[in-house]
């Protein structure tokens, strides 16, 4: 398999909120950064392959690494509580990081980012939220989770939340991919005959009374064996019926089971 080298940076081109501002020097731009996001390092996937647009394209792989099918504007919320506007973000789901993607960057910041793959990369523990605003499909919001607050270790640091706050969170939505290699019948072994299909799978999990979040298939048969919590069943199912809510949509479940913790669990 062919390795494909991308520069990445943590380069914020947007003011932030309230009284903060960006250094106007770029050198010391370029130290703010290198000390706000963490060890800068380089990631594989094919750079005389990528074609860049509104997505991204590589030669023989069958889908994206990207969550979404375009970049879409976005709020990152950094450990030290400054929160920036970008223009231009995605959430790589291969790699579970966020990408800013600088679509009209016209000189090289050299060892940094190139005009051939203007892509920089927001390292994880320096992030906490980030909220990922796509106009047609609405907002999407992330927090960053530790595994020691699951009953599994999952397989990513981000997740999708459904509720006001982080914080309040008690439905999260894992969302990664794996890259599957297939040779080609009949065909000597090379990389130009392998054939590359990036697949995306999804998994949700549900805060307990034990407040581990488990791993759970929505639907209400699922979720209350998950919880069970027999002396409470009944009322639960009211509660449901009266509320008219769709077991199988993260948002309901949030709403169910923030009554159910409200009410129920001490």
């Amino acid at each position: 398999m062919k390795k494909l080298i991308i520069a990445l940076i943590l380069f914020v081109f947007s003011h932030t909120y309230g009284q903060q501002s960006l250094p106007g020097d770029l050198g010391a731009f370029l130290t703010w950064a290198m000390q706000n996001s963490g060890e800068l390092k380089p990631v594989s996937f094919g750079l005389e392959n990528i074609n860049i647009d509104d997505n991204i394209t590589i030669k023989n792989y069958i889908g994206s690494p990207l969550w979404l099918p375009k970049w879409v504007k976005a709020d990152v919320l950094f450990n030290d509580r400054k929160l920036y506007h970008l223009p231009h973000v995605n959430y790589d789901a291969l790699d579970d990081s966020f990408m800013i993607y600088f679509k009209d960057l016209k000189k090289d910041i050299p060892g940094f980012v190139s005009t051939e793959v203007p892509i920089l990369n927001l390292k994880s523990d320096n992030l906490l939220t980030v909220t990922l605003f796509d106009k047609e499909d609405g907002v999407k919001k992330f927090v960053r989770v530790s595994y020691l607050n699951f009953s599994e270790k999952p397989k990513q640091h981000f997740f999708q939340y459904f509720s006001d706050k982080p914080k309040n969170a008690l439905v999260l939505k894992e969302i990664y991919k794996v890259v599957v290699y297939n040779k080609l019948k009949g065909m000597p072994y090379s990389d130009a005959n392998e054939d590359y299909a990036i697949k995306t799978y999804k998994r949700f999990y549900i805060k307990t009374k034990g407040s581990l979040f488990k791993p759970a298939s929505l639907g209400k048969r699922n979720i209350l064996k998950i919880l069970n919590d027999k002396s409470h069943e009944r009322d639960l199912k009211k509660y449901i019926k009266k509320q008219g809510l769709k077991m199988n949509r993260p948002q309901d479940v949030q709403k169910f089971l923030s009554y159910y913790h409200k009410t129920f669990v001490k």
